[in-house]
Parts: C-alpha cells; sequence; structure tokens
C-alpha cells in the first residue's frame, strides 16, 4: 500500500466517524425541533380555539360545538386546520403528506363540551391537548400508532 493510499484511507476513516457522530445528533435536533414546533402551534390553537369560544359563546353558555376547521381559518390563519370527526381513522404515518404533518386536527367529542387539539411529529408520536368547557388539561403525548383510543385510530 502506498502512502498516499494510506492517507487517502485515513481521510476517508475521519470522515466517517465524523458522519457516524453528526448524523445521529442531527436526526436528534430535527426530532426535538419538530416536538417544539407542535408544542408551539399547539399552544397557538388553544389561543385562537379560545378566542373563537368567547366570540361564539351565548347566554347558555359556551361549547365548542360550531367551532371547526372552516371557522379557525378566520381566527388564525397561519395554522393549517384540519376537522377529524370523532371514530374517524388516520393514515398511516408513512402514508401522511407533509401539509397533514404541519397541521392541527380537530377532534370534537359528541357532547359539544369537549374538544382534541391533535398535532403530528416526525418522531413519529402525536401530542395532544383535551379541552373541557374552556379549560385545557396538559398536553399528552402518545405513540402515532396508538392513536387516540376511542377518539381515532390509526390505519397499519
Amino acid at each position: 500500500m502506498s502512502r498516499r493510499t494510506a492517507e487517502f484511507a485515513s481521510v476517508i476513516l475521519c470522515v466517517a466517524m465524523l458522519l457516524g457522530i453528526a448524523i445521529p445528533m442531527y436526526q436528534k435536533i430535527v426530532n426535538k425541533a419538530s416536538s417544539v414546533t407542535a408544542q408551539h402551534n399547539l399552544d397557538i390553537a388553544r389561543k385562537a380555539v379560545d378566542q373563537a369560544l368567547m366570540e361564539a359563546s351565548t347566554s347558555t353558555g359556551a361549547t365548542y360545538s360550531g367551532i371547526d376547521a372552516a371557522f379557525l381559518i378566520s381566527v388564525s390563519p397561519e395554522i393549517i386546520w384540519k376537522d377529524l370527526p370523532q371514530g374517524s381513522q388516520l393514515q398511516a404515518y408513512d402514508k401522511l403528506d407533509s401539509l397533514q404533518k404541519k397541521s392541527i386536527f380537530l377532534v370534537p367529542a359528541e357532547n359539544g363540551s369537549e374538544l382534541y387539539l391533535l398535532a403530528i411529529t416526525v418522531d413519529r408520536k402525536i401530542i395532544y391537548s383535551r379541552g373541557v368547557d374552556g379549560a385545557w388539561d396538559n398536553d399528552v403525548t402518545v405513540p402515532y400508532k396508538e392513536g387516540l383510543p376511542g377518539l381515532v385510530t390509526v390505519s397499519q
């Protein structure tokens, strides 16, 4: 083996080692950024729903019925809103398009007093918020393939 070949092999080995470190770190950063973005979008979505709820409330009390994606687009157009009726099925993660992965899904409960807001992350998770009579529970993260039992399923 010539000296030039040995130097070239050393350079290739160093580059491979650096890539072995950099690629997992990059993937970790992308996953974290996706989760933070989804969390931020949920925060904005909750505020938009609260604003819509205040505008739609009557003397009989406020409910989430009548608050849908079409209405929320006028309140907060920077979010991609999608209606998802209770009992619906989401596509398998690999079949979602990039627009669906950036959307906030609205899942109203049948009683009109509960509303679920869902965001999907690139690391195959669903982050969701549950609103009950104008108050929001803490966000919950679940694996995408599990969906939300009783509300939304995921095709496999």
